[in-house]
């Protein structure tokens, strides 16, 4: 029996939140036509079923070095487009207002990993999850 309040519970809620936030995302966008931010939140829902599953089961699953160089080269591929779009008008739309939700979720998310107090094997990808996600909603205002 586990308190309503442990630490856990925050962490494990927070993290199937972001997940759901985020498989809502991918049925927002046109694979078709944004085939990379597609594969790139199919990707991070992967990796975080494996930290849920890491820290449900409490395994040490080796991942994290390989998510975090993929997640760069999609934070990479998202900064190289939005270049081109500098001086292009903002407009808010339902990806770029779900995406800037997710990321304050990524935030909260990582506030509630540290507070777990354990071994910080998922610091990097967390903290660049909240850095792609922020980029996401800034490329879906210009773009899409």
């Amino acid at each position: 029996e586990i308190s309503k309040d442990n630490e856990y519970l925050d962490f494990y809620g927070d993290l199937k939140e972001v997940k759901a936030y985020i498989k809502l995302c991918i049925n927002f966008i046109n694979p078709f036509t944004y085939y990379f931010i597609n594969n790139a939140l199919s990707k991070i829902v992967d990796v975080l079923d494996k930290i849920e599953k890491d820290y449900k089961e409490e395994t040490t699953l080796n991942y994290e070095v390989k998510s975090v160089i993929e997640l760069e080269k999609d934070i990479q591929e998202l900064n190289s487009r939005l270049n081109g779009y500098q001086k292009k008008e903002i407009i808010d739309n339902k990806i770029s207002t779900l995406s800037e939700l997710i990321y304050t979720k990524c935030l909260r998310l990582e506030r509630s990993y540290y507070k777990l107090k354990k071994e910080y094997k998922f610091q990097s990808y967390l903290n660049r999850l909240n850095d792609y996600f922020y980029l996401l909603s800034d490329y879906a205002s210009k773009e899409m």
